[in-house]
Parts: structure tokens; C-alpha cells; sequence
């Protein structure tokens, strides 16, 4: 049937210049797609890789995929705290440093960002490097709040 409406057609001289235009077309609208496709994947691409950066200096906890089986109650984080020393902004990937010394090299999408937490020194006080000198003067109200987590845990568990 469609073959005897080519036949018909005015414009279609013949199957071969009718297959050669549909092919044209064909080739068109690939194109047109590749593009559309490529714009859009761009722009979704910028959209992920600005979402975190870490500076060298930043602390930041590693995912911890190396559980096995059912993971429900697994930590999620490693207890151990990363220091980053070197960040390759290509690929997306930082090196991080524990306080022994050892380095990895991770991916961002395995970090977590905890410089905001207060830094636990050796003598057992903390230090709040986000804080400057005029926080001090509200000092009871900052020292009265439990700065560790398993303070918190403790405080909290004693509520109850």
C-alpha cells in the first residue's frame, strides 16, 4: 500500500531518492539528538561537580564501604579523621592524610566534610577553630555544652 502511494506521489520520482531523503532525515534528527543529549548531560554534570570542594586542610571522614552482608546498622563513616593534603580538581579526587601518617587517595562522593566540628586537642581541651577571640566572653554557655560525641551520648543517655 504505501509503496503505491510513493508510486503516486509527484515528488518521489522513484524508491531509491524516497529512501535517500528518509535516510537524510534520519541522520538529521540523530544529530539534533546527539546535541540535545550532550548539552544535557553537561549541564547536569556541572550541576553535581559543584555541589562540594574540599580545601587542603579540611578534615573529612571516609564512607565506609568496607562492611559486608546487611549493612543496616553499620556505620556509615570510618571513626578514623582525614586530613586533606592534595585535591586533583579533573577528577574529582582529594588525598587525605590520618593522624599516623597514612595517605589515600578518594573520591569526593566517599568524603564528608567535618571541619565545623570542634578539633579535640591532647590535653583534653578543645579548640574551635571557627571561633575567634569575642565568642570567648559567652565562654560558660559554649563550655556547658558537651563537645565530644561520645559526650553527647553520655549526657544524653544520663537524661533519661
Amino acid at each position: 500500500m504505501m509503496f503505491k502511494q510513493v508510486l503516486r506521489d509527484p515528488i518521489v520520482v522513484d524508491y531509491s531518492s524516497h529512501a535517500k531523503t528518509l535516510l537524510s532525515h534520519l541522520h538529521e534528527a540523530a544529530s539534533i539528538a546527539q546535541q540535545h543529549s550532550a548539552k544535557e548531560q553537561q549541564k547536569q554534570a556541572q550541576g553535581y561537580n559543584k555541589r562540594t570542594h574540599f580545601n587542603v586542610g579540611d578534615r573529612v571522614l571516609i564512607a565506609n564501604k568496607g562492611e559486608r552482608g546487611r549493612r543496616k546498622l553499620a556505620d556509615k563513616w570510618e571513626a578514623t579523621v582525614y586530613v586533606v593534603i592534595n585535591q586533583n580538581p579533573q577528577t574529582h579526587t582529594y588525598v587525605v592524610q590520618d593522624e599516623k601518617g597514612a595517605r589515600r587517595v578518594v573520591h569526593r562522593n566517599l568524603l564528608l566534610d567535618i571541619s565545623f566540628l570542634p578539633v579535640q586537642m591532647e590535653s583534653g581541651g578543645t579548640s574551635n577553630s571557627h571561633l575567634d577571640e569575642s565568642d570567648d566572653e559567652r565562654g560558660s554557655v559554649a563550655n556547658s555544652q558537651p563537645q565530644d560525641l561520645a559526650d553527647c551520648l553520655e549526657s544524653g543517655s544520663s537524661e533519661r
